[in-house]
């Protein structure tokens, strides 16, 4: 959890904000408040069932009681059954569903509403706004898809339901026979001898829908069901990838044994592969990078423009008006951050940097003379004594930014350079740590011995 993969560090780097000097000098105080979540009883809870919502809110986790299983909830336990699945909270945190089992009959539970029993049940998600349930069930030998309790049509296989990000529409793969076909919002569309139930994607409008499917002699990209084989055979490990305007689309195709990356039917430069950061598009969807590989050394592809090769390179990171991409390159010599082609300085180790939300700031961390560095903006304006720096979060304005920072064995949450209470741990879900409610308050989870409290902070 506090692994840097990019720096190869035995600790996470993250970075402080520009108006750190500033920051240092102003005179404020942290009203915290503390309020406890959950007591976790380690000699009953299932390792590796702990969810934390979206919002760094409400707990989850699976408890044994005697020979059953309860999904607890915020400290409340819901109903007994034999066997439950790791619970899951809806985007909005509002919700809470899993799995259960009683005897050789599964339910889905939402809510701790049960739904109706199944001989098997798989792939339970949420919709993206958090109103809507879908998942497959199995009744007898035949598979078919349950979508806000409403029941599809059966058939031999089934693939997980994919919902479009404005959650109005849902889609999945079929096997009939030697055939699959994809159904869409309970329409079948057009057979195939083969599809990539992973690459299933709806564009951001929920208006378009793209998918790889074995098209005659090989793999093409299917967009709103008409094939697309201008070029090579689509690559299938990687979904395609729509602008935030849903108005691009762009997906990796193989040339032999070597990729090309395709934006709206026009195939770019060959490369030996293409970089598992995938294709990103810059917010304003007028611009798309990602990394291309030739030999040892790689280079960022911008707007199909390749740019100085390196050992390493990050994922690129779009400022959020699209004029700026920033990444993380390793040279001969150390690590840098890239930003518009431009190298910074060199370190011993380096991460992946952030922007502000107006774009204006831009913050990172390295590694200097063993200790760890804020840099921002390009300036090292601070050294670190501590095993790790987790969770840059910017306040909306951007006007103050924290973290937390791990000194011995306890962490702390650290606002415009000014440290706060000690805990034994910081609580939360992959890549955020820190929620800001508003420019001046903001709160997250912490652990301290079994239990989990909700800290709320108020600066004046």
């Amino acid at each position: 959890m506090f692994r840097n993969s990019i720096a190869l560090c035995a600790f996470v780097l993250l970075a402080c904000t520009c108006l750190t000097a500033c920051a240092q000098e102003e005179q404020f105080e942290r009203i915290v408040s503390e309020k406890l979540v959950v007591q976790i009883d380690f000699s009953a809870w299932e390792q590796d069932t702990l969810k934390i919502s979206a919002d760094c809110r409400r707990v989850a986790y699976v408890a044994k009681a005697g020979d059953k299983q309860v999904v607890v909830v915020d400290g409340e336990s819901g109903k007994e059954y034999d066997a439950v699945g790791t619970p899951i909270f809806s985007s909005d945190c509002k919700h809470l569903a899993y799995t259960a089992r009683t005897g050789d009959r599964r339910v889905v539970v939402v809510d701790e509403n049960e739904g109706k029993e199944y001989d098997a049940v798989d792939s339970l998600v949420f919709s993206p706004d958090g109103k809507r349930v879908a998942y497959a069930v199995k009744a007898g030998k035949k598979w078919f898809m349950v979508v806000d309790g409403k029941e599809g049509k059966k058939y031999g296989d089934i693939g997980p339901p994919v919902f479009s990000p404005d959650s109005s529409r849902v889609a999945y793969s079929v096997a009939t026979g030697e055939k699959v076909l994809i159904v869409v919002d309970g329409s079948e569309g057009e057979e195939y001898e083969d599809l990539a139930r992973h690459t299933i994607t709806f564009s951001p409008n929920g208006k378009h829908l793209a998918y790889a499917a074995a098209v005659g002699d090989g793999w093409s990209v299917v967009i709103d069901g008409n094939a697309v084989r201008k070029h090579d055979e689509v690559e299938t490990l990687t979904p395609p990838v729509f602008s935030p305007d849903s108005r691009r689309i762009a997906y990796i195709v193989k040339v032999g044994d070597r990729s090309s990356v395709v934006v709206n039917g026009k195939r770019g430069r060959v490369y030996d592969r293409i970089g598992a950061s995938g294709i990103v598009f810059s917010p304003d969807s007028r611009r798309v990078a990602y990394v291309g590989y030739t030999g040892s050394r790689r280079s960022m592809v911008v707007d199909g423009r390749a740019e100085s090769s390196y050992y390493e390179v990050s994922r690129p990171v779009f400022s959020p008006d699209g004029s700026q991409i920033a990444y993380v390159a390793k040279t001969g010599s150390g690590w840098t951050i890239v930003v518009n082609g431009a190298e910074g300085d060199q370190y011993r180790g380096i991460d992946v940097p952030v922007f502000s939300a107006d774009g204006t700031q831009m913050a990172y961390a390295a590694i200097v003379d063993e200790k760890l560095a804020v840099v921002v903006n390009g300036s090292a304006e601070r050294k670190h004594d501590g095993w790790g720096l987790v969770g840059v979060t910017f306040s909306p304005d951007g006007k103050r930014v924290a973290y937390a920072i791990k000194t011995e064995n306890e962490w702390s949450v650290v606002i415009d350079g000014k440290m706060g209470n000690k805990y034994g741990n910081i609580v939360a879900p992959e890549g955020s740590k820190i929620m800001f409610d508003s420019a001046d308050s903001f709160h997250y989870l912490v652990q301290n011995g079994n239990s989990i409290y909700l800290v709320e902070e108020r600066i004046e």
